[in-house]
């Protein structure tokens, strides 16, 4: 659900679209977020790769990927605080920290922009950046041409040959949440992570696992080369599976983009030619690969960690269903609400 949909047939399409998207907001900030498939969900690596194994009364079924229509089954997700701890460890022996960092949540954004798990989605402030990302690749060998992509995207509101960018108003989804300033106003921007705030409700939402249904908007501070030339920001989603676009508050906040595939080429070229290349976007020193190379070592070893639970929950099933067990189902499917 997206407050309006918007088909880009060009390079300068895609800019003047995000004109208009400014106009019609005003003063409202806009982050954006690149995917190379338009199929991929708006979730975090940090919930995107768990499981559901059990029905909200605890009946057991086949571990499986979390569905579209997971409303309280209960499900595994990699455990990201152990690799986050292990990951300052590793780090702090060193000399690559480019700035301190004074909280949990930097070091969430550091080890995020590395390659460890967590439960935060970046956004860009820079929509050639979320440009950049929807269309690194091409996951796909086209099979139509933007005629045919009109047509589908006119008449039937469905393209799957696509890369997409969405936009998010960060002020609007905040002024939705749960938190307000203290003396009880709204929060109506994006939330910067100091010191005074971390120690306010974000120590809590970071240690509180039972807190969901938070989508919540934070600044990062620039720690960091990637984070600063991405001007990457955040959103927390906590343990909640769900997407946000499944969600009726995202036809207030959010936007997307379709980039047909035919036209990824282009973008490329024109993006190699503004100087937007892999090079620019991730960075190459010494000290951007050595916590690179942590990060990576660290979330092999989580996912191990992570697989070998499922592969537990997976015998257990197993057991259950050959003893004939009736907390375990042979075939369960969640209604689609």
């Amino acid at each position: 659900m997206y407050k309006e949909q918007f088909l880009v047939k060009s390079y300068n399409d895609f800019y003047t679209i995000i004109n208009q998207i400014q106009k019609n907001e005003g003063q409202e900030t806009l982050w954006f977020r690149g995917h190379e498939d338009i199929n991929w969900k708006l979730l975090p690596s940090g919930i995107r790769d768990g499981i559901e194994f059990a029905t909200r009364t605890g009946l057991r079924f086949l571990p499986r990927p979390i569905s579209s229509c997971a409303h309280g089954q209960q499900v595994l997700l990699p455990y990201v605080k152990k690799t986050l701890e292990e990951f300052k460890k590793e780090v702090l022996k060193t000399d690559l920290l480019a700035y301190p960092i004074d909280n949990d949540f930097e070091w969430l954004y550091l080890a995020q922009h590395h390659g460890i798990k967590t439960p935060l989605l970046d956004w860009s402030e820079r929509p050639d950046m979320a440009l950049y990302f929807a269309t690194k690749k091409s996951l796909k060998t086209t099979n139509y041409d933007l005629k045919t992509i009109e047509y589908q995207f006119s008449n039937l509101q469905y393209v799957d040959d696509a890369a997409v960018v969405y936009v998010l108003l960060p002020g609007k989804l905040n002024s939705q949440s749960l938190f307000t300033y203290k003396d009880g106003t709204a929060i109506t921007t994006p939330v910067p992570v100091t010191n005074e705030n971390y120690g306010i409700f974000l120590k809590n939402l970071y240690e509180n696992e039972n807190i969901t249904h938070i989508y919540f908007c934070l600044t990062a501070p620039k720690i960091d080369y990637r984070i600063n030339t991405q001007s990457g920001n955040f959103m927390w989603q906590g343990t909640d599976v769900q997407p946000i676009d499944s969600f009726i508050i995202s036809q207030e906040v959010l936007y997307r983009l379709i980039i047909p595939h035919c036209i990824i080429p282009d973008i490329q070229r024109q993006l190699k030619e503004d100087g937007i290349t892999e090079d620019y976007v991730y960075g190459r020193s010494k000290k951007q690969s050595e916590l690179e190379k942590i990060a990576i070592k660290l979330q092999r070893e989580a996912d191990l960690d992570f697989y070998s639970q499922v592969e537990e929950i997976t015998k257990e099933y197993e057991e259950g269903i050959k003893n004939n067990n009736p907390g375990f189902l042979r075939e369960w499917y969640p209604i689609e609400l």
